[in-house]
């Protein structure tokens, strides 16, 4: 999608490191609130905080801003859910790569959110306040990886280097690999599209995705019930990222639809 211009690609990148930064923030406190409190006290605590963001976010945000009419050279916005040419997304490649990619990531995200303080207790029979630490690394990492990676991509394209298409492939390949090579190493150890869809387009990817990424957080509690292996769950999550990778390498484009 070209939804995000190169000016907007910064702001993208600091609401993704915002959004990395939280869950540090959840780790770190977890421990404490436990103690605190317990289990339950742990989801009401950061249930609470979400509705008091809420309360701040809903008169301050605007649904249509001003300056989103800019946005689209060819007319105004969407009037209503029938502009949306929802037979071509189904029909293009493009908005399947996004979806594949997405799914594959949120596979690979909730298994780190959430298996590995469990992963880390099973194994090495660390405890929830040194889990908690210890989760907080990779997100560390990923933090540090979203800005470089970032700042690299807008060297790339602002400097002409490569086409737009090929720098974003580059980069999603980077962490779809990335992190399943390091799976696959811990196994066995032991907007480019449309300007004026490209929000429909995020949200239809992210909601369905989030389905898939459900079924995965089940699956992986039955593998460890079934088959009690970890390695297991590692390589299908690492396999599944790599495939993630190639279907977006394969069939991604950042070239404009005419939608």
């Amino acid at each position: 999608m070209d939804g995000a211009s190169t000016d907007a690609e910064g702001h993208l990148v600091c609401l993704h490191t915002g959004a990395t930064s939280g869950t540090i923030l959840s780790y770190a406190s977890a421990p404490a609130i436990i103690a605190r409190f317990n289990w339950q006290g742990l989801f009401v605590v950061y249930g609470c905080l979400g509705l008091l963001w809420c309360i701040f976010w809903i008169p301050l945000v605007s649904e249509d801003p001003p300056a989103r009419q800019s946005q689209y050279p060819h007319g105004e916005g969407i009037k209503g859910v029938g502009d949306v040419p929802w037979e071509k997304f189904v029909r293009s490649t493009a908005v399947w790569a996004i979806f594949v990619a997405q799914c594959t990531q949120g596979v690979m995200h909730f298994l780190v959110f959430l298996w590995i303080p469990t992963y880390y207790n099973e194994n090495y029979g660390v405890d929830v306040k040194q889990s908690a630490l210890l989760s907080i690394f990779p997100w560390c990492c990923a933090i540090v990886a979203t800005m470089t990676g970032g700042a690299i991509a807008d060297a790339l394209n602002t400097r002409d280097v490569l086409p737009l298409t090929h720098v974003r492939k580059i980069m999603q390949g980077i962490g779809s690999f990335g992190p399943a090579g390091c799976l696959f190493y811990l196994a066995w150890l032991n907007k480019d599209l449309s300007a004026k869809f490209a929000g429909i387009i995020f949200g239809l990817t992210n909601g369905l995705s989030s389905i898939v990424e459900a079924f995965s957080i089940y699956g992986t509690g039955l593998i460890l019930d079934s088959r009690h292996s970890w390695p297991l769950v590692f390589e299908i999550v690492a396999g599944i990222n790599v495939l993630g990778g190639l279907f977006y390498i394969f069939f991604a484009s950042s070239k404009p639809q005419s939608w």
